[in-house]
């Protein structure tokens, strides 16, 4: 209750009344009793909050304790890499450090460093060295464990050989790392900063790998020959224009994403939460594709004279012979190359068979031509599917296959046409024979015919015969009263008989 308004509005001097006094008094005293009031009021919620508050405390140290436990166990995973772009062959290092949330390495749990799982969307995933690591299928996948500084490191290469060695590895980036052309460049420097794969600055990259290539077994050629092997289906056979304007125009450019997610340990049986996780995209340059369409085949222009010249050579007088030694020659000339390698020869052989113009041409040469041709395509077809068949071999099996056949035909048919040549030399003699017996013949039927004839003719033997047995018949009748009638009988049926036989004898 607030005092008397008329309290203060005394003057100096002026007095005071007890009037005014008792009104002071009772003011203070209703004062009083309110603020008691409000006190004991006051004093009732201070005792309520208290206990709240106590109970906050209890749920407070609680979650602290739950938070430090969440703190503890929750990792911030960063990734880190050298550069954002890597050329084909090179193979790029991701780091990953753990931390906890308040910043500081993760502790041990039950003795064990944290894990990091690392997951790619391609290529392959290798431990790099020094590092625990468990590797998954394909490669595509790794699980490493944090070093005490909380950093798990992996190696990414492109997706072109699998299981790819240590000794590869080092050689295709010593190709990568060599310096060629008029600013000695490196290659990798060159084939990353380069607009297209048709830019000047490239081609002394093609010029460094061909040379690589040719001039090697080993590990360099094995991995253009895998990549070859992939992917030889979008290049094989003559190189079509469409195929060489895409590969001239623009890169083509493998863009990755590796995702990492840590783990308090690498065994499947143990629960485990989720506990963070991060991802960093990168960017392989498919640089080989472009070399072998660019770079690599169209040099088997250079090939075609001294492949035509060799060839011209091995034409001999017999078609199965020219399959011989051309079938000799084409194996001597893939004989140890690789993948590619050979097919840029079989390009250049195919060229040379349409150059072949020897001075005087056999007769079989569009055959001879035709049958080497087509073995050459059977091979270039499966010298691929050889190379993926196990127990396939190394040699040029399509070919000798074909060209084998080819000369085993033809010295069939040669054997064939001896043979009809010796039956028409029989025939023929055969022939003459029966022609000259022929002759004999009808010589003996014209002799007998004219015998015959004249025996048939007016007054011939045979008319003799005739009249002489008709006097011998008048004779007998005459005598048929004279004689044996039974004796008679019979001599005149021998007679009948012998007259009836020169009647036939005359109609035939």
């Amino acid at each position: 209750m607030p005092l008397p308004a008329t309290l203060g509005t005394k003057a100096p001097g002026q007095l005071i009344k007890s009037d005014d006094w008792n009104a002071l008094v009772a003011g203070v005293n209703a004062i009083e009793s309110a603020l008691d009031a409000r006190i004991t009021t006051l004093q009732g919620d201070v005792a309520a909050l208290d206990t709240r508050l106590g109970t906050a405390e209890t749920d407070i140290v609680a979650l602290r304790g739950d938070v430090d436990e969440i703190v503890a166990s929750t990792f911030r995973i960063t990734l880190e890499t050298a550069r954002l772009n890597f050329a084909m062959g090179e193979t790029a290092i991701i780091t990953a450090t753990v931390r906890d949330l308040r910043g500081a390495i993760p502790a041990p749990v039950n003795g064990e460093r944290p894990w990091v799982d690392f997951v790619t969307t391609w290529g392959h995933l290798r431990p790099e060295s020094g590092f625990t690591a468990r590797a998954g299928a394909a490669e595509r996948t790794i699980s490493v464990q944090t070093d005490a500084s909380g950093v798990a490191r992996v190696r990414i290469a492109a997706e072109i050989v699998e299981d790819m060695s240590d000794e590869t590895e080092a050689e295709m980036t010593a190709v990568l790392d060599r310096r060629v052309g008029p600013q000695n460049r490196a290659v990798r420097e060159l084939v990353l900063e380069a607009q297209t794969p048709a830019d000047d600055t490239v081609f002394p990259v093609y010029q460094s790998v061909t040379s690589s290539y040719d001039s090697s077994a080993g590990a360099v050629r094995g991995y253009l020959d895998s990549y070859y092997f992939n992917r030889g289906h979008t290049i094989a056979g003559k190189i079509a224009t469409a195929i060489a304007n895409q590969r001239r125009e623009r890169w083509r450019d493998h863009r990755v994403t590796v995702l990492a997610f840590g783990k308090a340990d690498a065994d499947p049986r143990t629960p485990d939460p989720s506990r963070g996780s991060n991802a960093i995209q990168i960017t392989f340059r498919d640089w080989v594709g472009p070399w072998i369409v660019l770079g690599y085949m169209p040099t088997h222009t250079a090939l075609i004279p001294g492949i035509a010249s060799t060839l011209r050579g091995s034409i001999t007088t017999t078609y199965a012979g020219s399959v011989g030694l051309f079938g000799a020659a084409i194996q001597e000339r893939v004989q140890g190359l690789g993948l590619i390698g050979k097919t840029r020869q079989y390009e250049a052989i195919q060229a040379a068979l349409e150059e072949l113009a020897p001075t005087q041409p056999p007769a079989f040469l569009p055959q001879l031509r035709e049958s080497i041709r087509s073995a050459v395509l059977l091979q270039h077809s499966f010298q691929q599917s050889q190379a993926a068949s196990v127990g396939g071999g190394e040699g040029e099996v399509a070919f000798r296959a074909l060209t084998d056949t080819g000369v085993r035909a033809d010295s069939a048919v040669a054997d064939v046409q001896a043979a009809v040549g010796r039956v028409e030399s029989d025939l023929a003699s055969a022939r003459q024979s029966t022609n000259l017996e022929f002759s004999s013949v009808r010589q003996s039927v014209n002799a007998l015919g004219g015998r015959l004839d004249a025996t048939l003719a007016e007054g011939g033997q045979l008319q003799t015969i005739r009249s002489n047995l008709t006097l011998v018949t008048d004779q007998i009748q005459a005598l048929r009263s004279l004689g044996d009638p039974s004796a008679v009988t019979e001599r005149l049926n021998l007679i009948t008989s012998l007259d009836n036989r020169l009647a036939r004898l005359e109609r035939g």
